[in-house]
């Protein structure tokens, strides 16, 4: 699956494909699970457009698919690894 984007938006009805494809099956919310996974936390992916696409799709079928959280709540400590990019360095609140 490619993830058809420009330089800030998704391409204009390529969410309500993948919306459509993830209707199908489980088996396919675990494909473009794993596919938006890959893209979020791939070293080589230095493309901050595509990660945010990545995660503004995640996002919408998280909210639509409960395959889809059940696929992502179990990350979440390593999403937000990710997202905030720490290193793998605890977060420490200076005071």
């Amino acid at each position: 699956m490619q993830i058809a984007c420009d330089k800030h938006h998704l391409a204009p009805g390529a969410l309500q494909t993948i919306k459509s494809v993830c209707k199908k099956s489980t088996d396919a919310v675990s494909a473009v699970h794993r596919k938006l996974w890959a893209i979020l936390t791939s070293s080589r992916q230095k493309s901050a457009q595509k990660r945010e696409t990545a995660l503004q799709i995640l996002s919408e079928l998280f909210t639509r698919s409960k395959t889809m959280r059940q696929l992502v709540v179990p990350k979440c400590d390593l999403l937000a690894e990710v997202l905030i990019s720490t290193g793998g360095h605890p977060w420490r609140l200076t005071g």
